[in-house]
């Protein structure tokens, strides 16, 4: 008869499998984790001027007309305004609701077209400093929040790297 004995510290085996439950029922590191690559990932998104999945955004008339400065970037409001919430089971990542920015987010993320309202035109200063005169400016979509195949690369690396740890 041939036999095979197999002896484990099953005390270890627990220990690890009780630090793996822990996380299961509260995946609040890893949403924090989640939140910081991703907050990242937009800040990155900003200095490349290109959105998910490396789409390049259209360049601003400021940039255009060599007003200065970067696409969705003249201030830095929007930029600094970017930031992530964890929560138990979820973490949340943009722009910060209650910012000047915010406001203008949601323009620049999805586009928009700008009538006017209360007047017969629009009045603006141009990059060039000249008023503008106009009956709607259209903002195309620069998308700059969203998850591409590189966030979930590096998501699943680091949530693999924390997994590890645990051991």
């Amino acid at each position: 008869m041939v036999s095979i004995r197999i002896q484990s510290d099953i005390g270890a085996a627990r220990a690890v499998l009780g630090r793996y439950k822990e996380t299961a029922q509260n995946p609040r590191p890893l949403m924090d984790i989640a939140g910081g690559i991703l907050e990242n990932s937009i800040r990155d998104r900003f200095r490349t001027s290109r959105g998910p999945g490396g789409v390049p955004w259209k360049p601003s008339q400021r940039v255009i007309q060599g007003g200065g400065g970067r696409t969705l970037i003249d201030k830095g409001g929007l930029l600094a305004s970017i930031t992530h919430v964890a929560e138990d089971h979820s973490v949340e990542v943009g722009v910060i609701a209650k910012t000047p920015s915010a406001k203008f987010a949601y323009v620049h993320q999805f586009g928009a077209t700008i009538r006017p309202v209360r007047a017969r035109m629009l009045v603006f200063t141009g990059p060039d400093g000249h008023k503008v005169f106009a009956h709607a400016v259209t903002i195309p979509a620069r998308p700059f929040v969203g998850i591409d195949n590189t966030d979930r690369a590096d998501l699943l690396e680091a949530w693999t790297e924390y997994l590890e740890a645990l051991k």
